[in-house]
Protein backbone atom coordinates (compact mmCIF):
# COMPACT_ATOMS: atom_id res chain seq x y z
CA UNK A 1 0.00 0.00 0.00
CA UNK A 2 1.45 3.35 -1.05
CA UNK A 3 1.44 6.10 1.53
CA UNK A 4 0.68 9.66 0.49
CA UNK A 5 2.85 12.50 1.75
CA UNK A 6 0.57 15.32 2.84
CA UNK A 7 1.50 18.85 1.80
CA UNK A 8 4.01 17.78 -0.86
CA UNK A 9 2.39 19.85 -3.63
CA UNK A 10 2.21 22.92 -1.39
CA UNK A 11 5.88 22.55 -0.49
CA UNK A 12 6.83 22.24 -4.18
CA UNK A 13 4.88 25.44 -5.02
CA UNK A 14 6.60 27.31 -2.19
CA UNK A 15 10.07 26.21 -3.26
CA UNK A 16 9.30 27.16 -6.87
CA UNK A 17 8.08 30.60 -5.72
CA UNK A 18 11.34 31.27 -3.91
CA UNK A 19 13.55 29.94 -6.73
CA UNK A 20 11.70 31.80 -9.44
CA UNK A 21 11.37 35.55 -9.71
CA UNK A 22 12.33 36.26 -6.08
CA UNK A 23 15.99 35.66 -6.70
CA UNK A 24 18.03 36.20 -9.81
CA UNK A 25 21.35 37.58 -11.01
CA UNK A 26 20.14 41.19 -10.95
CA UNK A 27 18.98 41.00 -7.34
CA UNK A 28 22.08 39.08 -6.25
CA UNK A 29 24.37 41.59 -8.01
CA UNK A 30 22.61 44.48 -6.28
CA UNK A 31 22.80 42.67 -2.94
CA UNK A 32 26.49 41.90 -3.49
CA UNK A 33 27.28 45.56 -4.10
CA UNK A 34 25.28 46.52 -1.01
CA UNK A 35 27.40 44.08 1.02
CA UNK A 36 30.56 45.65 -0.44
CA UNK A 37 29.39 49.11 0.66
CA UNK A 38 28.39 48.01 4.16
CA UNK A 39 31.54 45.92 4.72
CA UNK A 40 33.67 48.79 3.43
CA UNK A 41 32.04 51.14 5.91
CA UNK A 42 32.68 48.72 8.79
CA UNK A 43 36.28 47.87 7.83
CA UNK A 44 39.02 49.54 9.87
CA UNK A 45 40.43 52.26 7.66
CA UNK A 46 43.76 53.71 8.70
CA UNK A 47 44.94 53.73 5.08
CA UNK A 48 41.77 52.55 3.31
CA UNK A 49 43.56 49.62 1.65
CA UNK A 50 41.35 46.96 3.27
CA UNK A 51 38.22 48.86 2.29
CA UNK A 52 39.41 49.10 -1.34
CA UNK A 53 39.96 45.35 -1.62
CA UNK A 54 36.36 44.35 -0.74
CA UNK A 55 34.61 43.31 -3.96
CA UNK A 56 32.09 40.92 -5.55
CA UNK A 57 33.68 37.94 -7.31
CA UNK A 58 30.96 35.48 -8.34
CA UNK A 59 27.23 36.04 -8.83
CA UNK A 60 24.66 33.33 -9.55
CA UNK A 61 20.87 33.32 -9.45
CA UNK A 62 20.92 32.42 -5.75
CA UNK A 63 24.19 33.81 -4.35
CA UNK A 64 26.78 36.55 -4.52
CA UNK A 65 30.33 35.99 -3.27
CA UNK A 66 31.97 39.01 -1.63
CA UNK A 67 35.65 38.85 -0.64
CA UNK A 68 38.34 41.09 0.78
CA UNK A 69 41.54 40.37 -1.13
CA UNK A 70 43.99 42.15 1.17
CA UNK A 71 46.49 39.60 2.45
CA UNK A 72 45.66 40.52 6.07
CA UNK A 73 41.85 40.61 5.72
CA UNK A 74 41.33 37.27 7.50
CA UNK A 75 43.43 38.44 10.47
CA UNK A 76 41.25 41.55 10.81
CA UNK A 77 37.98 39.61 10.39
CA UNK A 78 38.80 36.75 12.78
CA UNK A 79 41.63 38.09 14.93
CA UNK A 80 44.85 36.33 15.88
CA UNK A 81 44.27 35.78 19.59
CA UNK A 82 45.25 32.62 21.45
CA UNK A 83 41.81 31.06 21.16
CA UNK A 84 40.84 32.33 17.69
CA UNK A 85 40.84 30.29 14.48
CA UNK A 86 43.95 32.09 13.19
CA UNK A 87 45.91 31.72 16.43
CA UNK A 88 49.56 32.55 16.37
CA UNK A 89 52.00 33.96 18.86
CA UNK A 90 54.34 36.66 17.63
CA UNK A 91 57.88 36.61 19.03
CA UNK A 92 61.13 38.20 17.87
CA UNK A 93 63.67 35.97 16.14
CA UNK A 94 66.83 38.08 16.08
CA UNK A 95 66.42 40.20 19.23
CA UNK A 96 65.26 39.67 22.82
CA UNK A 97 62.26 41.99 22.56
CA UNK A 98 59.96 43.65 20.04
CA UNK A 99 59.28 47.40 19.90
CA UNK A 100 56.38 49.30 18.36
CA UNK A 101 54.72 52.66 18.81
CA UNK A 102 51.31 52.75 20.47
CA UNK A 103 48.78 55.45 21.20
CA UNK A 104 45.62 56.97 19.72
CA UNK A 105 45.34 57.09 15.93
CA UNK A 106 45.50 60.89 16.03
CA UNK A 107 49.03 60.63 17.41
CA UNK A 108 50.39 59.12 14.18
CA UNK A 109 50.88 60.24 10.62
CA UNK A 110 49.70 57.98 7.80
CA UNK A 111 53.30 56.79 7.43
CA UNK A 112 53.27 55.57 11.05
CA UNK A 113 55.64 58.21 12.40
CA UNK A 114 54.60 60.10 15.53
CA UNK A 115 53.01 63.53 15.15
CA UNK A 116 54.62 66.26 17.22
CA UNK A 117 52.87 69.13 18.97
CA UNK A 118 49.39 67.57 19.09
CA UNK A 119 47.60 68.19 22.37
CA UNK A 120 46.28 64.95 23.90
CA UNK A 121 47.93 62.79 21.27
CA UNK A 122 50.48 61.01 23.44
CA UNK A 123 52.26 58.12 21.81
CA UNK A 124 55.02 55.99 23.17
CA UNK A 125 57.14 52.96 22.50
CA UNK A 126 56.00 49.56 23.73
CA UNK A 127 58.45 46.71 24.37
CA UNK A 128 57.48 43.04 24.69
CA UNK A 129 59.06 39.58 24.47
CA UNK A 130 55.96 38.29 22.63
CA UNK A 131 52.35 39.14 21.86
CA UNK A 132 49.18 37.08 21.99
CA UNK A 133 47.79 38.50 18.76
CA UNK A 134 45.03 40.98 17.99
CA UNK A 135 41.31 41.06 18.63
CA UNK A 136 38.93 40.40 15.78
CA UNK A 137 37.32 43.40 14.07
CA UNK A 138 34.73 41.66 11.88
CA UNK A 139 33.49 43.66 8.91
CA UNK A 140 32.42 41.16 6.21
CA UNK A 141 29.84 39.14 8.16
CA UNK A 142 28.25 42.16 9.89
CA UNK A 143 28.29 44.02 6.56
CA UNK A 144 26.45 41.15 4.87
CA UNK A 145 23.88 40.94 7.66
CA UNK A 146 23.26 44.68 7.55
CA UNK A 147 22.92 44.70 3.74
CA UNK A 148 20.47 41.79 3.77
CA UNK A 149 18.33 43.45 6.43
CA UNK A 150 18.29 46.81 4.66
CA UNK A 151 17.51 45.20 1.28
CA UNK A 152 14.34 43.61 2.67
CA UNK A 153 15.20 40.35 0.92
CA UNK A 154 14.12 38.23 3.85
CA UNK A 155 10.68 39.89 3.90
CA UNK A 156 10.29 39.31 0.15
CA UNK A 157 11.19 35.62 0.45
CA UNK A 158 8.81 35.09 3.39
CA UNK A 159 6.00 36.87 1.51
CA UNK A 160 6.51 34.73 -1.60
CA UNK A 161 6.66 31.59 0.54
CA UNK A 162 3.40 32.41 2.28
CA UNK A 163 1.60 33.41 -0.95
CA UNK A 164 2.57 30.17 -2.69
CA UNK A 165 1.25 27.95 0.13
Amino acid sequence: MAEMLQGYESLQRRIAAIKGPMLGKDIMTTLGHAVVNEAGNLAPHKTGNLRRTVHVTDVTDTSAKVVASANYAAFVEYGTGLFGPLHHKIAPTAKKAMRWMAGPASAFRLSGSVRSGKAGAAAGAVFARSTKGMKAEPFLEPGAEKAIKSAGLLDRVVLAWNKAG
